[in-house]
């Protein structure tokens, strides 16, 4: 108990805060909806690379809802996707579990590319598609802009 105060202690205030808002949302989980669509096996392949360190899967919905939430300014959006998921109304892919609201990797699974007919955006986006799939990012093109051989 005595080490427990003193480690506390000598926290930042920003540590203090992040301890605050850890606790404070692990509270609010309690209240949050079921998911009975998670299962012991779905927890299990979820934990297995889609979550990050402790996270549960319903702590991690509800950090992709706040997220979403602060980028779309829309008061309350949280906790209706929050509901939805609950629900099983939506199903995330892979990288919105493991990525979305994070600094690493791309939040979204397919890109599109459309090649205009020069080189300058041939090579720019030939580039693009590079950094991509280098982030994650599986990718396509259009080509139908450019002209055939010889033209």
């Amino acid at each position: 108990m005595n080490n427990q105060k003193t480690t506390t202690q000598n926290l930042t205030d920003a540590e203090r805060l992040i301890q605050a808002r850890e606790a404070a949302r692990k509270e609010m989980l309690k209240s949050q909806p079921e998911i009975k669509w998670l299962t012991d096996n779905s927890r299990k392949f979820l934990e297995s690379g889609y979550l990050t360190g402790d996270t549960t899967p319903e702590e991690r919905i509800r950090e992709i809802a706040e997220h979403a939430e602060s980028l779309l300014k829309i008061k309350g959006f949280a906790d209706k996707f929050y509901g939805y998921m609950a629900k099983g109304y939506f199903s995330l892919a892979s990288p919105v579990w493991s990525n979305f609201g994070k600094r690493r990797g791309l939040p979204i699974s397919c890109f599109g590319s459309h090649v205009a007919d020069d080189m300058g955006d041939i090579l720019y986006t030939q580039s693009e598609v590079g950094m991509m799939s280098k982030l994650g990012g599986g990718t396509s093109g259009y080509f139908g802009k450019l002209r055939h051989r010889g033209a």
